[in-house]
């Protein structure tokens, strides 16, 4: 991703508090908006900046939507468990509550979107791998030949829950189709993306039904999983799985190289995203990926533990636990696509 000063989209939520974080202090007055209702928000009116120009807070008459501490756990005589209709709850918090949960549009609704300018870029430079995908570099770039992608992955991957996936306005694309867009605008080869994400699979998924995948014959193999696997396996397992899929891929393609994603956190508060399982998979991944030559990792996890410094877990979900919304599935896009272009900052921009 590119150093620059402009920032499009950030996600914000006021779950909970009266106040949202920005990534970087803002130069001037935000643009607040909210894509999905179409609401515009005014400074003065609906919310301050404060003097540091780092956080914006709701004013007492603000419309932009604040959900109560006590809504993010509804009460028992409230919950609507999912998957039933009209769901507003999910079971599983660590504390043994339910916890505000919704698999649509309802975040979308409840978050602002923001831009603005920063004279204080100060996000931490991501790794760069010059000497891995080599391949498909070299086909990226050159315009007589093509560069097919294929994408393995769980929910994240399937597209949940990107406005697109999910059909609600502004209809962004998840990551996957945002690699493949950004991809062919910045490389002259062809770029082709095949989207095999499946909403509740878990790593093993792959390595059952290699059928599903094989005959793609892909030159790039995007590895997406783990969120589903956290609960089910030890990192070192999931490790495991992810080899037999690289080895599964390479037996059929020795060309084939391969990029693991690293999975974001999902929420701490539960029980089957527990933080410290997730930081260990993604550092199993960053190690298969050193022994790997053919494989890089794509680290969202390092990513959003990044912005989670400096914002909150609400400001960034789709649905309440472990699915990204449209302004982390740019992350997601972003961070990949940093790593195959060799680009060492996240484009912050639509």
């Amino acid at each position: 991703m590119q150093n620059t000063t402009v920032i499009e989209g950030e996600s914000g939520m006021f779950a909970g508090r009266d106040f949202v974080r920005l990534l970087f202090p803002a130069k001037e007055l935000p643009t607040v908006y909210n894509s999905t209702t179409g609401w515009k928000y005014e400074a003065g009116r609906d919310f301050r900046l404060s003097p540091d120009a780092r956080v914006l807070w709701l004013t007492q008459d603000s419309r932009i939507p604040h959900v109560l501490s006590a809504d993010l756990h509804p009460a028992p005589e409230t919950c609507v468990f999912y998957p039933e209709a009209n769901h507003n709850a999910i079971a599983g918090g660590v504390d043994g509550a339910a916890l505000l949960f919704n698999n649509q549009s309802y975040f979308a609704r409840q978050q602002i979107e923001i831009d603005y300018i920063t004279s204080e870029y100060d996000f931490p430079a991501l790794p760069r791998y010059p000497d891995r995908l080599q391949r498909c570099k070299e086909r990226l770039h050159d315009p007589k030949r093509s560069c097919k992608i294929v994408c393995l992955g769980d929910s994240i991957t399937d597209g949940f829950n990107a406005s697109g996936r999910l059909d609600f306005p502004p209809q962004q694309p998840c990551y996957a189709e945002l690699l493949g867009q950004r991809l062919t605008a910045c490389c002259p080869g062809e770029v082709i993306v095949h989207n095999l994400g499946v909403n509740g699979t878990s790593s093993l998924a792959a390595v059952q039904a290699p059928e599903r995948w094989l005959p793609e014959n892909p030159d790039l193999l995007l590895i997406a999983y783990g969120m589903n696997d956290l609960r089910r396996m030890s990192a070192a397992e999931f490790a495991g799985v992810i080899r037999r899929v690289i080895r599964l891929a390479e037996e059929a393609n020795p060309a084939v190289e391969c990029l693991l994603v690293a999975s974001m956190p999902g929420n701490p508060l539960w029980a089957h995203t527990p933080p410290a399982a997730a930081r260990a998979f993604a550092a199993a991944l960053r190690e298969l990926a050193d022994q790997e030559p053919a494989a890089a990792c794509a680290d969202v996890h390092a990513v959003w533990q990044e912005l989670l410094q400096r914002k909150d877990f609400y400001d960034l979900t789709g649905n309440g636990v472990n699915h990204p919304n449209d302004f982390g599935h740019r992350v997601y896009a972003e961070t990949i696509l940093a790593l195959i272009l060799d680009r060492t900052q996240l484009n912050w921009t639509r």
